[in-house]
C-alpha cells in the first residue's frame, strides 16, 4: 500500500492523475473492509460528483480521495459540497494518497467535521483486522492493485520470511533498540512483556 501511495502521489505530482482518479475504484473495498463501511462510489454514477468522491450508504459519510496533502484542498472540498448543497452528513473524511503523514491543523470547517485517513493509517486499521476479514483485504489488494505488487509477492500474511530470536521479552526490546522510543523503562507495563 506504501508503495502504491507513492506511485500515485508520485505520477500525479508529475500531471499524471489518471491512477489518483483509478484509486476512488482500487481502495474502495478495502477501505470499505478496513473500517466496516458502505462507501460507494458517486463517480460511477456522475463524473466529477462536486466534492466527494464517496458516500457511505447507512450514516451517508462522504469522503475525498486526494493527492495533495493541504488544508486549502480540504476547504476547497467544503466550499463545493455547500456550493453544491451535495447530500452528505455534516462529517467528511479525506483519504490523503500521499507518501508523508499529515497532521490536520483544524478539525472543522464551516460546520462539518473533518476526518483524515493516510495510507498509514488504513495500514494501521487493516492490521488490527481479525484474521477473516485481513484476507478479504489480502484479496482485494491482490485483485486491485497487483501491478503495483512486487513479484515474488504471495499475498499469504502467515509465511514469515525471517525469525525472531528467541529472547525474553526484555532482551527482545533490547535486541531491537526499542528501549530508545520510552523516557524509562518503567513506562513498559508487566502485561505487555506478558504478551510478548
Amino acid at each position: 500500500l506504501t508503495t502504491y501511495a507513492y506511485n500515485v502521489w508520485a505520477l500525479a505530482q508529475s500531471g499524471y492523475t489518471d491512477e489518483a482518479k483509478a484509486a476512488e475504484d482500487a481502495l474502495i473495498n478495502i477501505v470499505n473492509i478496513a473500517y466496516d463501511c458502505t462507501f460507494e462510489n458517486l463517480n460511477k454514477y456522475y463524473e466529477n460528483y462536486p466534492g466527494i468522491d464517496w458516500r457511505e450508504k447507512v450514516y451517508r459519510t462522504g469522503l475525498q480521495i486526494t493527492t495533495t496533502k493541504s488544508f486549502e484542498k480540504i476547504k476547497k472540498s467544503i466550499d463545493v459540497i455547500i456550493a453544491n448543497k451535495v447530500e452528505t452528513s455534516n462529517i467528511v473524511w479525506f483519504l490523503i494518497i500521499n507518501p508523508s503523514e499529515y497532521k490536520i491543523r483544524k478539525d472543522d470547517y464551516c460546520g462539518y467535521s473533518i476526518k483524515i485517513i493516510t495510507i498509514t493509517d488504513l495500514i494501521r486499521q487493516i492490521c488490527i483486522l481479525e484474521d477473516a476479514l485481513l484476507l478479504r483485504v489480502l484479496s482485494e489488494i491482490k485483485s486491485k492493485l497487483n501491478a503495483w505488487l512486487p513479484p515474488q509477492f504471495s499475498g499469504s500474511y502467515k509465511e514469515v520470511s525471517f525469525h525472531f530470536p528467541a529472547l525474553a521479552p526484555r532482551e527482545f526490546i533490547t535486541y531491537h533498540n526499542f528501549w530508545c522510543h520510552l523516557e524509562e523503562r518503567a513506562e513498559v507495563p508487566s502485561a505487555v512483556f506478558a504478551q510478548l
